[in-house]
């Protein structure tokens, strides 16, 4: 669900992020991705499907409350003219993307820096140089751009583990979804 929050509210606004009907729908659609990518009809999983088509309706509702990002990237296609239906494909597309490699790139980070304790260390180091007495209370945290931009570590650490395992992050296969 965090994952899910987060990359919704960064691309397009805090009502897409905080519907749950929305959210559910994305699990369905989700669950019916993977299948399609094998081969499974899509008339197997009607509640995907259902689940597509009201994620579609509300991206082509939300072009007067987007991110700057999503506006910067799809204004041109609307610009041109591109159909609704297609634009908010594309951001369905972007958000599942967003979603689906947010967690295999969290699990290689957490896998190198348990297996390097230096480079946890640095990084705890680092994380509590930058953050100070707000990491005593993690349930209100909140990050500031400025302090990310000061955890050159981290940043180090996340790019690495990007080049290492960034083939495990891309699934190969073709859908119509």
């Amino acid at each position: 669900r965090l994952v899910y929050r987060s990359s919704a509210a960064a691309l397009f606004n805090e009502s897409l992020a905080d519907s749950e009907e929305l959210y559910q729908k994305f699990l369905a659609f989700d669950d019916m991705f993977a299948m399609a990518l094998a081969g499974v009809p899509l008339s197997f999983f009607p509640d995907g499907l259902s689940g597509r088509e009201a994620l579609l309706e509300k991206l082509t509702k939300f072009r007067d409350d987007i991110s700057e990002f999503m506006e910067f990237r799809f204004g041109p296609f609307i610009d041109k003219g591109h159909p609704d239906r297609d634009v908010a494909a594309n951001q369905l597309a972007l958000l599942w993307a967003s979603v689906g490699n947010t967690m295999p790139a969290t699990f290689w980070v957490v896998y190198y820096m348990m297996s390097h304790p230096e480079a946890l260390a640095a990084v705890k180091d680092e994380v509590r140089n930058v953050l100070g007495d707000k990491v005593e209370h993690p349930d209100d945290l909140m990050v500031s751009q400025a302090e990310l931009d000061g955890m050159v570590v981290l940043d180090s650490i996340i790019s690495e583990t990007l080049r290492l395992s960034s083939g495990s992050l891309i699934k190969i296969g073709r859908a119509h979804v």
